[in-house]
């Protein structure tokens, strides 16, 4: 592969850079989240786990938002050709793949609360109460 720069025009520059400042606080929101399930046991139910999958995995497509917006906004044509080329492969693949392990995971988790919920177990027992899928 040549080691030429990756670059948007002036008006995709523009339209990503507009992105950015919206997927900020997102990731931002993201992340306080994940820091408020990690702090309160309270939090970790099983009946919320197709919730905390598929944040999971948004946290990952906007981290590849993130990954593809500086990469192609800080042109970094001096950098190694074999890191360079991993960064054009892996933000070629990348939206693809993530889309497609969000599509299956997010259908394993319903697939096993509709195991659940087929074998009369509606409720899990988490302590004193009772968590409904």
């Amino acid at each position: 592969m040549s080691n030429h720069c990756i670059a948007w025009n002036r008006q995709e520059s523009y339209y990503n850079s507009m992105c950015l400042i919206l997927l900020t606080p997102t990731f931002s929101c993201h992340v306080l989240f994940w820091i408020q399930v990690c702090a309160y046991k309270s939090l970790r139910h099983p009946s919320l786990l197709w919730l905390y999958n598929y944040l999971i995995l948004d946290m990952v497509s906007l981290s590849q938002i993130f990954l593809e917006y500086f990469t192609r906004h800080y042109k970094i044509c001096g950098l190694n050709p074999v890191i360079y080329d991993f960064l054009c492969v892996l933000e070629a693949y990348a939206n693809n793949y993530t889309t497609m392990v969000q599509s299956f995971a997010l259908t394993l988790t319903n697939i096993y609360r509709l195991y659940v919920i087929h074998n009369n177990r509606g409720c899990l027992y988490c302590g004193k109460s009772e968590v409904y899928l």
